[in-house]
């Protein structure tokens, strides 16, 4: 068997780098026996999957983009709402014209259904106070100048967006 170096299968070893000069050795620090074959899988699966994992952050970082927005701009909940169904059927009709291909259309709908639930989540963690004349909400902690610049309060304590 070829020489080649492989971290020490043992967890508690500080062995990182274990010289393979045969196919069934022990570890020089933890005097682990080792498999060659085996430690070999075992190194091909953990870069596999650092590759996979390596793949996805970008989604991930997006996809909490949008879930932090969504609890930030909670009160437009509703355009989500619109659009993730208008999404799921644009990558339906993507995949059956395009054999397969609704990649961008798969992620915008899982995006738009992260963010109806987080601006869900976020208007029950900050409820609006009252609803303005004009329409707009309120958050304000204080009944003094709430919807000053709006025409006024049209109605206290709202009900949540999605039961109105």
């Amino acid at each position: 068997m070829p020489s080649r170096n492989l971290r020490c299968p043992n967890p508690g070893c500080q062995q990182k780098d274990v010289a393979i000069h045969s196919s069934r050795f022990v570890c020089s620090v933890c005097g682990t026996q080792i498999d060659a074959q085996h430690a070999l899988e075992a190194e091909l699966r953990r870069t596999r999957r650092k590759a996979r994992l390596a793949s996805l952050y970008p989604h991930l970082w997006a996809l909490g983009l949008v879930s932090v927005m969504g609890l930030m701009f909670h009160e437009i909940g509703r355009l989500a709402l619109i659009a993730f169904p208008v999404f799921v059927a644009l990558a339906i009709f993507s995949l059956v014209t395009k054999n397969g291909k609704a990649r961008d259309f798969g992620a915008l709908s899982l995006a738009s259904f992260l963010f109806f639930v987080f601006s869900i989540v976020g208007d029950v963690l900050n409820p609006p106070a009252a609803i303005c004349a004009d329409g707009s909400l309120s958050h304000s902690a204080h009944r003094s100048g709430t919807c000053s610049w709006h025409g006024g309060v049209m109605q206290w304590n709202p009900p949540q967006w999605w039961e109105r």
